[in-house]
C-alpha cells in the first residue's frame, strides 16, 4: 500500500540543496538576477519567508531574537526538503551567522559579505575591497566582524540609502517597470563615486541580495571583479553537488 509522505515523518520535496530565507513584508520588484526570482539559478532552490523578520527589525534595529526564527525556518526546510545549505535575502543577517551556523548541521552563509576576506586575499592587501551596501549608516563594525572582516582587511564602503529609487525598492513599494532602469542608473552612479573616492579598489562585493541584476553594469564601469550573492549561491551549490568527471 502506497502511503502519502508527510513532513512529520520524511521530507516531501527532493532535489533541492539550497534554501533561501526571505524577509517578511517585502514586495520589491524581482527581475532575473534578483534573490527572489527562481530564474536567477541554474538549479532548483526553495524559498521560505521568515515571519517577523522585516527590514526594520533586521537592518534598522538588529533584533537578535530573530536568529531563532531563522534557525526554526532553516530546520523546517531541512525536514521538508532536505536542504544542504541555507542563505538569506539580506546581507545584514551576517550578525546572525555564528549562532545559526553553530545551531545547524548544514552549510550556512547568511551574507554576501562573507566573501570579502576571500576576495581580499585574491586581490592582495595593497588593494581595497569595495563594498556597495543597501545602507552604509546601518552597516556596523558588528556586521563586518561577524562576516570575518577585521581591521587588517582594507575596505571602502558606499551606501545606497540616499538614492531614491533603490531606497523605495527596499521599503517594499512596488515600482513601474521603468523604475528598474532608474535603479540601475543609481547603482552606476554609486559605483562611479566609489571609484572616484578610492583609486585603489581591486574588486567589488555587493552586500545586498537585490543588487545582482545590476552587477554587469557595475563591472562594465569598474572593469574589476564583482562578487554578488547569486554567484555565491552557485558556488555553494557546486560545493555540495559535485560534477562527475
Amino acid at each position: 500500500m502506497t502511503r502519502l509522505l508527510t513532513n512529520k515523518k520524511r521530507k516531501i520535496l527532493f532535489g533541492v540543496k539550497i534554501g533561501i530565507l526571505l524577509l517578511d513584508k517585502t514586495q520589491a520588484p524581482s527581475p532575473k538576477g534578483d534573490i527572489r526570482n527562481a530564474l536567477s539559478y541554474d538549479f532548483p532552490v526553495i524559498f521560505k519567508v521568515v515571519k517577523g523578520a522585516t527590514v526594520e527589525k533586521v537592518v534598522n534595529t538588529i533584533d537578535h531574537s530573530l536568529a531563532d526564527k531563522f534557525i526554526e525556518a532553516s530546520k523546517e526546510l531541512i525536514k521538508t526538503a532536505g536542504i544542504s545549505a541555507v542563505t538569506t535575502a539580506c546581507g545584514f543577517t551576517a550578525v546572525f551567522q555564528e549562532k545559526i551556523a553553530n545551531s545547524l548541521n548544514i552549510g550556512v552563509f547568511m551574507s554576501s559579505l562573507l566573501q570579502v576576506p576571500l576576495v581580499s586575499r585574491i586581490i592582495g592587501r595593497n588593494k581595497k575591497v569595495g563594498i556597495i551596501t543597501a545602507n552604509k549608516k546601518r552597516l556596523t563594525v558588528k556586521h563586518l566582524n561577524a562576516a570575518g572582516i577585521d581591521k587588517n582587511i582594507p575596505i571602502c564602503v558606499i551606501g545606497m540609502e540616499n538614492y531614491e529609487n533603490f531606497s523605495k525598492m527596499l521599503l517594499g513599494k512596488q515600482h513601474p517597470i521603468g523604475d528598474l532602469d532608474k535603479i540601475e542608473e543609481e547603482m552606476a552612479n554609486a559605483t562611479n563615486l566609489l571609484l572616484k573616492e578610492n583609486k585603489d579598489v581591486g574588486a567589488i562585493v555587493l552586500e545586498c541580495a537585490n543588487m545582482a541584476p545590476y552587477a554587469k553594469t557595475i563591472q562594465k564601469i569598474a572593469n574589476i571583479p564583482v562578487f554578488d550573492l547569486i554567484d555565491f549561491i552557485h558556488y555553494i551549490q557546486m560545493s555540495i553537488c559535485k560534477k562527475i568527471y
